[in-house]
């Protein structure tokens, strides 16, 4: 076979032009070849071939150039491996990524949806709290109205009694009773008893003569005298400056108008005239003031003509210290407590007003041993304490805070009526399982103050009196009483030991006897 006549020189200069890259066309011996590197393009590629022309074959091109087709075809595989894992890569990348703005498009629109429910949630929770506080506002409009209308009614019809002549004896042994009685009551089991006891005598009494009376006569209201009398007592000797609010000076009154509230005739019970005589109504508002000038909200609130914030204030806690003392004596005491409370925190918003905290620090002096074990109860108490600021804010926040750390112990009651028949805490072995006495269980499941929503009466109003019990004016000065009430405390005149319902001198002095005697009273 005939070489193509190439040396070795050539060899080497062909192989050096096919590895740049160049078509080669070698020609010798009738050996023919084109050769590529990797580089080339693939229409190029497809065209290379060898042909064999002749019988002189350089063996080593030949050679070399397989390797290069090799070579190309591993570096074509492998860049279009690689191209299509980068394809690949950012496929998954865009799902990925797809899938991303999917799941946030989907969190949008469950936010948004969230949002939008929330929204109306609010405004319907806004709209039926605005529509409670128009209904609770009207009915306790109504309910104002109908008490001043019963008290305006029951002061027409005592005007006559009131100041006729031929009832005037019958007039100053009920003004005695209330200046010389209510008045002077100290802090004695015994003193308070005789007390009860000379009350509904009275009451008896007066409805006997009542009876008596010819018809269409002044006598014939004598009762409901009595009885406009002693609520005006009370609410004048709650409401006094003098009123010792750290010394619970309202407990002994607290507990004669527990015992006589259903005491009365047809024309009027105790306690429905107590609430006639309601001063006002002790009712919340969310950090804004009702209606649009001072003199409304003076009328809204209670304040007196003249009475200074602090005074109010004062007087505010006397009246719920006074409240919790009713309501926590006798069998059932601290259920009613618990009720009163209870539906008095929930009334109060999120903005907690100053006076809230008085009303906190007046009741929980008293009813705090019977309310330290209720977790709902406390837990409010403590969200309205939480709440309060300021200078005056933070000093009633201190007191009530220093009651709790004490463990809510209760210094000015007595004890004898306030552990009286299921009314001590569950630490102090209470029985009571929310039951009431008879009496409430038969007043048609409502009581004449603590049934109520967000209004929350707490008694008295003697001061709005018109002008009637003229002489008990002046015979209830501070510290003018009656020589028999001045001499003794409990004890009284041979004709009041004679009356039904009381006992004699050795009786008085019997503890025992005395509370006996309470415990057979209805509460």
């Amino acid at each position: 076979m005939e070489r193509t006549g190439l040396g070795e020189e050539d060899d080497e200069e062909e192989e050096e032009k096919v590895g740049r890259g160049a078509i080669i066309e070698i020609k010798g011996g009738g050996f023919g070849v084109q050769a590529f590197n990797p580089q080339l393009k693939e229409e190029e590629v497809k065209r290379a071939d060898f042909r064999i022309k002749g019988s002189g074959v350089n063996e080593g091109v030949k050679r070399k150039v397989e390797g290069w087709l090799t070579m190309y075809v591993s570096e074509k595989d492998r860049a279009e491996r690689e191209a299509r894992e980068v394809k690949e890569r950012k496929e998954r990348e865009e799902r990925v990524e797809e899938e991303r703005r999917v799941r946030e498009r989907e969190i949008e629109r469950k936010k948004g949806e969230e949002d939008r429910k929330k929204r109306e949630g609010e405004e319907k929770e806004r709209r039926e709290g605005e529509r409670k506080v128009e209904e609770e506002k009207k009915r306790r409009e109504e309910e104002e109205e109908r008490n001043r209308n019963k008290l305006e009614d029951i002061r027409n019809k005592i005007k006559a009694f009131d100041k006729d002549k031929t009832v005037k004896a019958r007039r100053m042994q009920m003004k005695k009773l209330a200046a010389g009685g209510l008045n002077t009551l100290v802090k004695e089991p015994t003193c308070i008893l005789d007390v009860i006891s000379r009350v509904k005598q009275a009451i008896k009494s007066s409805l006997s003569s009542d009876l008596e009376a010819p018809q269409g006569s002044p006598g014939k209201v004598g009762t409901l005298y009595l009885l406009d009398l002693l609520a005006s007592s009370l609410g004048k000797r709650v409401g006094a400056e003098s009123y010792s609010v750290k010394n619970i000076d309202g407990y002994p009154l607290a507990v004669v108008v527990r015992a006589i509230r259903n005491e009365g005739g047809e024309e009027g019970k105790m306690e429905e005239v107590i609430e006639a005589h309601g001063e006002h109504n002790f009712t919340f508002w969310n950090g804004e003031h009702p209606g649009t000038g001072g003199r409304e909200l003076q009328e809204e609130m209670g304040i007196r003509e003249g009475e200074t914030w602090d005074r109010w204030c004062t007087r505010m806690e006397a009246w719920a210290q006074f409240r919790a003392s009713e309501l926590g004596v006798g069998e059932g005491g601290d259920v009613r407590v618990k009720e009163w409370m209870r539906k008095w925190t929930k009334g109060v918003g999120e903005k907690v007003p100053l006076y809230a905290g008085y009303v906190i620090a007046g009741f929980m002096s008293v009813a705090g041993r019977m309310i330290r074990n209720d977790k709902e109860v406390l837990g409010e108490v403590e969200r309205i304490v939480k709440g309060m600021d300021g200078e005056q804010g933070g000093a009633v926040k201190s007191r009530v805070e220093g009651m709790r750390d004490k463990g809510w112990e209760v210094v000015g009651v007595v004890e004898e009526f306030y552990g009286n028949k299921g009314t001590r805490s569950e630490e102090e072995g209470s029985n009571s399982k929310g039951t009431r006495s008879e009496e409430d269980n038969n007043s048609k499941g409502t009581h004449s103050e603590e049934g109520s929503n967000s209004k929350h009466r707490l008694g008295g109003g003697g001061n709005n009196s018109k002008g009637t019990h003229s002489e008990e004016d002046s015979n209830n000065s501070k510290g003018t009483h009656s020589e028999e009430d001045n001499n003794n405390k409990g004890t009284h005149s041979e004709e009041d030991n004679n009356n039904k319902g009381t006992h004699s001198e050795e009786g008085n002095n019997n503890k025992h006897r005395k509370m006996q005697e309470w415990e057979q009273l209805p509460v």
